[in-house]
Parts: C-alpha cells; sequence; structure tokens
C-alpha cells in the first residue's frame, strides 16, 4: 500500500469537514462539524490530507503542545477504505514526523478497540481514563508513548 500525505490548507476546509462528518455518527469520535472550527483547526494544528493514490482516504493531525511534547488530534479514514490498514501505517507516518518529539499523546474512547489496538501496536500505552473530555457526555482514555 503506498499512502501520500499532504497538509491540509484553509482552501481544503470542505474536504476536512466532509471527513470529519464520515465519522459524526459513531459514539466513540467526536467531529469537528462548523466550518469556523475546522478552519481553526486547520491553521492551529498540523492536519494532514491521507491519499491512497490519488483518492482521499482520511486525515490525521498533530499539535505541538510544547518542544518535548506533541499530541495527535484526530485520525479519520472513511468507513470504505477501513480494514486496509491505512490508520496502521498513517500512525506509522506520524510517528516518525513526531520522533524528535520525547511525548507524543492522545485520547480516544475506551470502547474504540479497533482505534486501541492499533495505537497499543504502535507503541502507546494506556493512561488515565478523562470524564466527558471533549464536552459530549463520552469518556477518553489518554495514550502515550514516551
Amino acid at each position: 500500500m503506498f499512502l501520500k500525505f499532504k497538509k491540509a490548507k484553509i482552501s481544503d476546509l470542505g474536504t476536512v469537514l466532509d471527513i470529519e462528518k464520515s465519522a459524526a455518527n459513531n459514539y466513540t469520535y467526536s467531529p469537528i462539524l462548523e466550518e469556523q472550527e475546522i478552519k481553526e483547526y486547520i491553521e492551529d494544528e498540523n492536519v494532514y490530507l491521507i491519499y491512497l493514490e490519488d483518492k482521499i482516504v482520511g486525515s490525521i493531525s498533530y499539535k505541538e503542545k510544547d518542544k518535548d511534547h506533541a499530541h495527535i488530534g484526530g485520525l479519520v479514514v472513511y468507513l470504505e477504505y477501513r480494514g486496509q490498514g491505512i490508520a496502521t501505517e498513517a500512525i506509522k507516518w506520524i510517528l516518525n514526523e513526531l520522533k524528535d518529539y520525547k511525548k507524543v499523546s492522545l485520547v480516544t474512547h475506551p470502547d474504540n478497540t479497533i482505534a486501541l489496538k492499533i495505537y497499543e501496536k504502535a507503541g502507546f500505552k494506556r493512561g488515565r481514563v478523562i470524564d466527558n473530555y471533549f464536552g459530549d457526555g463520552q469518556s477518553r482514555v489518554e495514550l502515550v508513548k514516551i
């Protein structure tokens, strides 16, 4: 599988919004659904579109918390492309991009067993559970790779 990653620009706002909306009906993901929020997301974080050949199949992002800590903010793969190893490859790619950070963190829903398996295989360790993390009434588990 050959994936490419292209940094999203404001002109990609509609695409990023579509990717987020594709995960909106899943209680284990808290999507960004407002255009202004997507604009701020693209401006404030390092958002990358994931390409499989010439098709956009998802997105992944991170934000620098400080010089030693990066936080992976989102990973979404369109439903029709799931189960092909795209998320696993995207995590490997982003961890390579973040290799100079001493700590990389992320959060996911405790019931998102597929994501937990992907992250743990990539070397993340489970940490604390945080109640109502995104204000959606759902808990999230923090995962850290040091």
